[in-house]
């Protein structure tokens, strides 16, 4: 990802509040690569530090609230 400089966990969350996809290490050196889910709509993309969805248990399926 540009000018990025530490690796990202991207969560994907649909807008019924659930979480569709994490995918986790996406490195600085993935640019230009994009990143999207293929497992249905999304509204909102939560990106967090690589390791953070693990440390949470950011998991498909599991239900957001904000």
């Amino acid at each position: 990802m540009k000018d990025m400089y530490l690796s990202l966990d991207l969560v994907y969350i649909s807008p019924e509040k659930e979480i569709l996809e994490v995918k986790k290490g996406i490195t600085p050196k993935s640019y230009p690569r994009t990143f999207q889910s293929e497992k249905g709509l999304y509204n909102a993309v939560l990106e967090v530090p690589s390791g953070t969805s693990e440390k949470y248990g950011l998991v498909e399926g599991a239900r957001v609230e904000w």
